[in-house]
């Protein structure tokens, strides 16, 4: 049987944040601690299972006091938020001690926008009329033979639209020798990096790989509900996000386990 490895995911409020994640780390029978910025808490699926069940020892990584531990985990997740960065000095903190462990790491929206401060000081805000979810083709893919961009690289070599989920309001702009995909968010303006790769194991994605329908569902109810205006994906946009997120993240697992 392979080696069970654990994984620590940082997320906003609930476990339907995880979205793909979930299925993408415990199909390969491996462990994930997650961690809830708004509560301060962690729920953990041991190695095998797929069932969660609330942490009740000290919380490592949950807070400077308990940094990231490189001997219990294999590879750190961050997902996406709404919090300024000045306000996730704990998160930025675990990733520096990610990276000086020689692990892992998976920025996502957020997370890849914490990745880019802490590399390069490369975060901005865009200014955007109103937050969107919008399908977007891929209009190329760089990073040589990355197997996390494999996915994408082989959409686009078929003439396929990649469609990613976008919502911008804040972005980064990574060096150019660092960017792995790009895509163009709407005609008329420049390319976007969707996704670079910060060293040998970081990876940050401007869209959401971990894209399910609850997790949309979820978002839909609270963009409703504080009346945003949102372009929605239709039901075969989704389907074609969540099989390339799907086939991303089991991509960097396989590379970050291997």
């Amino acid at each position: 049987m392979p080696n069970a490895y654990r994984f620590l995911v940082v997320c906003e409020d609930g476990l339907s944040d995880l979205g793909q994640v979930r299925p993408a780390v415990t199909d390969r029978g491996h462990g994930l601690d997650v961690f809830f910025r708004t509560t301060r808490t962690m729920m953990v699926c041991e190695p095998g299972s797929t069932s969660f069940s609330e942490h009740r020892g000290p919380l490592a990584g949950a807070d400077p006091a308990f940094p990231f531990d490189p001997q219990r985990y294999q590879g750190l997740v961050m997902l996406g938020s709404d919090r300024e960065l000045s306000t996730c000095r704990a998160e930025a903190g675990w990733i520096s001690q990610a990276r000086d462990g020689e692990r892992w790491i998976l920025g996502v929206c957020h997370g890849a926008q914490m990745i880019s401060h802490r590399w390069w000081r490369r975060v901005r805000p865009r200014r955007v009329d109103h937050q969107v979810i919008r399908p977007t083709e891929l209009a190329g893919a760089g990073g040589g033979d990355d197997p996390v961009m494999e996915p994408i690289r082989r959409g686009v070599a078929c003439g396929q639209t990649v469609y990613l989920g976008h919502s911008h309001g804040y972005t980064y702009d990574p060096p150019d020798d660092f960017a792995l995909a790009r895509s163009l968010v709407e005609p008329g303006t420049p390319f976007h990096v969707d996704a670079f790769r910060a060293d040998e194991r970081t990876y940050g994605l401007q869209f959401h790989p971990e894209l399910d329908q609850c997790l949309l569902d979820s978002w839909r109810r609270d963009w409703q509900r504080e009346r945003l205006p949102v372009e929605w994906p239709g039901q075969d946009d989704l389907n074609a996000m969540m099989q390339v997120g799907r086939e991303i993240l089991d991509a960097w697992i396989d590379v970050a386990t291997r």
